[in-house]
């Protein structure tokens, strides 16, 4: 899927009961997909920022921006420009390949943290970055061995004020 055809919502709700659910819900009864989705409390615990990506045309878009505002419990949304972000994500690595020196070039390549080793020779690697460089890492530790990968979904804020 091309990035044009990818959108970041984000959301500024109130902090309550069952809104992510009802966001969540909206956007499967009207047959949407989200691509990853993150939530939590702002700097003001009354409210909460849920960033969704999702994708379709500029159209189909539009409506999820237009369905999505009316919900009782967005106070705000806005459909982000892919330019103009800050954009990271985190992912945790469970790699049991034995192959050390694999790994070493993964963590200086990218700057990734081994998190732990356990008994059994498995190493946990933490890598934040944009989705860019998370899909990257991901790829070069495949022929090492992940056994199990975990990502948080994208988080953003507009770099213009």
């Amino acid at each position: 899927m091309s990035q044009a055809d990818q959108a970041i919502l984000s959301l500024y709700v109130n902090n309550s009961f069952g809104v992510l659910a009802k966001v969540a819900g909206l956007f499967s009864r009207r047959g949407y997909n989200i691509r990853s989705i993150a939530a939590s409390e702002t700097e003001d615990p009354a409210y909460s920022r849920i960033t969704i990506v999702t994708s379709g045309s500029p159209g189909k878009l539009e409506q999820i921006y237009r369905q999505v505002l009316k919900l009782e419990d967005v106070l705000r949304a806005t459909l982000l420009p892919l330019d103009d972000l800050v954009q990271r994500e985190l992912v945790l690595l469970k790699l049991c390949a034995g192959s050390g020196a694999g790994i070493g070039g993964l963590v200086e390549a990218f700057g990734a943290k081994v998190m732990d080793t356990a008994a059994d020779g498995c190493v946990f690697l933490e890598y934040t970055g944009p989705t860019g460089r998370v899909d990257a890492l991901i790829e070069a530790a495949r022929p090492l061995g992940i056994v199990e990968i975990s990502r948080t979904g994208v988080t953003v804020l507009e770099a213009a004020g």
